[in-house]
């Protein structure tokens, strides 16, 4: 499958002449050692998906998953330790998944550095599965049919990664490193696995490329290949491969669900891809819609950061920086199978930032499980199987700067992007469909000059209250009626320029607040200030917000703000104390503690308000900030100049 004889001769002699791949091999190695020592564990339950399982009770961190210890959670945040029932049943969802993967470590390692132990752990698990397959119940579902988890998503990686592990136990056979196994038990666990996630067709979601690529590893494993109906469906069918392809990818490469998403939808394609080579398939070139997947590579890279992380559209975690070892391991696929100047370049960048020194999470890390982490000092031996399988032996050599993105219009994927120069970047949502992920944030805002000022903060935990919140237009930079947020998602791009030191562009909504509205959000960058306006044309009863989140929203105190009224919150469950402030003299005072020139509005009210910031890198809730919200009734005007030289303050905004 992933690897034939002359594959696996070639790699064994790059690991005589790669010190870098030897390093890496050697580190895979001594962290699967233990799984030789101690008897393997299978948990007797299924996976089970709660509020409180597997979550801080006071902090709303996930627990941290540690692969040796089923009983026993700790929270990364406070340090608490948890047991129970629901924390070792949502700790069975990642430890099925890493135990499925280290199956893969297990009989890489193996057929590379000529181990029979290796294999022979690694037909262990195999086998050990295929005995309990049917043992695990399928009830108590969320998303679709499974026996181990509570998604069929899930048990598709699962079916994956055993499939590919068996692959490579089948090739250690063959090389004469171990005795034949009797794979009859896993023949049945596989085509019983691959039946259910058939049965659950997601359509164009993320979830449904991971369910094609079982059906495709299922298909080519049962022997049946290009005629069997389950890699039929998996590639070619009606939301199949090709399918998600062409229609889920946008002309610039970017998935249609947001930058997060794409990642986990990329990871599935890339293994799919390696899957169809040993079939003949060649999702690279000819046999799939032109340069898509090549594309899915760089499109990140026309919307991350300047700080190297990505922008929390939609449903993303907030703060995912790029300095992570999983998406250097996928641009080294990447990089291998493209050849893109561009991914090799961020491969440069990401080997040469300046980033502080991480613990090696290698032992416990799951590579197609999402497990945010801080940003960290990297090199290629905190790599993982997919590296050691087919990375390039030689370093990326092109330049770091090359990766940088200039200013791009991406009308397919909803937003317009303006980098005026190295650190400063200004984007605006315009449109797109980003499906059952994305936000009411149409004419949202961010900001980042030399550091971040507008942030989208994108979403938490799934099964935290505060999901409502995060998901409201109010948690957003963008205009919302008030107490009900926007209504509509028809929204375009009407001008977008750029010269050496200019920038602009302008976007319109319709229907955005209401029935015949329209809203348009106009921004002009220049070498040392944005000014942004914000047109509302609505009928004269109607109530418009627009949020400002700040960041940091510290430079916003409620102690040290004028006169003000309480007011209500118009998300009592969610937000926390509403200050209403009114005139003039009021507005000026909030500018000047925010960094923001603000034009008053007539007959405006100014509120600050204080609500859950930016979700934690455990997805916890982000701590009470306060942000602003200008409000009026009406048509009108709102604008904003955002000033970084002292002499930007003369800029008109009228």
């Amino acid at each position: 499958m992933l690897l034939n004889p002359e594959d696996l001769a070639r790699r064994r002699s790059d690991l005589e002449t790669a010190p870098e791949l030897r390093a890496l091999a050697k580190r895979l190695r001594r962290f699967v050692s233990r799984l030789l020592e101690d008897p393997l564990y299978f948990p007797e339950h299924k996976a089970l998906l709660s509020r409180d399982g597997g979550i801080c009770a006071d902090d709303g961190s996930r627990l941290t998953f540690n692969p040796w210890e089923p009983v026993t959670h700790r929270c990364p945040a406070c340090a608490r330790m948890y047991e129970g029932e629901r924390h070792h049943r949502a700790w069975i969802w990642r430890y099925h998944i890493w135990l499925s993967e280290r199956a893969i470590h297990l009989a890489l390692l193996g057929c590379l550095l000529g181990e029979r132990k290796l294999v022979e752990r690694a037909q262990e698990i195999v086998r050990g599965y295929s005995d309990r397959y049917r043992a695990y119940p399928n009830s108590d579902n969320v998303l679709g049919p499974t026996r181990l988890f509570f998604s069929t998503y899930l048990e598709s990686i699962w079916l994956i990664q055993l499939v590919v592990a068996a692959s490579f136990t089948r090739l250690a056979e063959e090389d004469g490193l171990t005795e034949a196994t009797n794979w009859v038990g896993f023949d049945r666990v596989v085509e019983e696995s691959a039946g259910l996630i058939e049965s659950f067709d997601e359509g164009g979601s993320n979830r449904q490329v991971w369910n094609n690529a079982a059906m495709v590893a299922a298909g080519i494993w049962l022997g049946g290949g290009l005629g069997d109906p389950l890699f039929h469906r998996g590639l070619q069918g009606q939301h199949g491969i090709l399918a998600q392809l062409t229609n889920c990818v946008t002309d610039g490469g970017l998935w249609f669900e947001g930058e997060n998403y794409h990642f986990f939808a990329l990871r599935g394609f890339l293994l799919a891809a390696e899957l169809l080579r040993g079939v003949g398939v060649d999702l690279y070139g000819s046999d799939a819609p032109a340069g898509r997947l090549a594309d899915m590579y760089r499109a990140p890279l026309l919307t991350a950061l300047p700080d190297l992380t990505l922008p929390a559209r939609g449903d993303s975690p907030f703060g995912v920086s790029l300095l992570q070892p999983r998406f250097a391991e996928l641009w080294e696929v990447g990089w291998v199978r493209t050849r893109d100047r561009q991914v090799e370049s961020i491969l440069t960048h990401l080997y040469s930032a300046d980033a502080p020194d991480g613990a090696d999470p290698g032992e416990a890390e799951l590579a197609e499980q999402e497990q945010n982490r801080l940003p960290q000092r990297l090199g290629r031996r905190l790599l993982g199987w997919k590296a050691l399988w087919c990375m390039e032996t030689g370093l990326p050599e092109a330049p770091a700067e090359i990766w940088q993105s200039g200013s791009r219009l991406l009308s397919d994927a909803g937003v317009a992007v303006m980098r005026p120069t190295a650190g400063r970047y200004v984007s605006v949502e315009c449109g797109g469909t980003p499906g059952g992920h994305g936000h009411p944030d149409l004419l949202h805002l961010t900001l980042f000059w030399e550091r971040p000022y507008l942030l989208d903060f994108g979403t938490g935990s799934y099964v935290s209250p505060s999901l409502h919140w995060y998901r409201s237009t109010l948690a957003h930079n963008a205009p919302g009626v008030s107490g009900i947020g926007q209504s509509g998602r028809s929204a375009w791009c009407a001008a977008f320029d750029r010269d050496e030191q200019w920038q602009w562009c302008r976007v319109a909504a319709a229907d955005l607040l209401g029935e015949g509205s329209r809203a348009y959000r106009t921004l002009v960058v220049g070498p040392a200030y944005v000014l942004d306006r914000v047109e509302i044309d609505v009928s004269p009863e109607r109530v418009v917000d627009l949020p400002l989140h700040c960041i940091p929203s510290g430079e916003i105190s409620l102690a040290d703000l004028p006169d003000r009224d309480d007011a209500e919150p118009q998300l009592d469950a969610v937000l926390g104390k509403v200050l209403v402030l009114n005139g003039d003299t009021d507005v000026q005072a909030v500018s000047a503690a925010a960094g923001v020139r603000l034009e008053p509005r007539p007959r405006e009210q100014l509120l600050v308000i204080e609500a859950p910031g930016p979700p934690t890198v455990w997805m916890a809730d982000g701590s009470p900030l306060p942000f602003l919200v200008r409000r009026a009734s009406g048509s009108g005007v709102w604008t904003q100049c955002w000033s970084f030289e002292s002499d930007s303050r003369m800029v008109p905004t009228t």
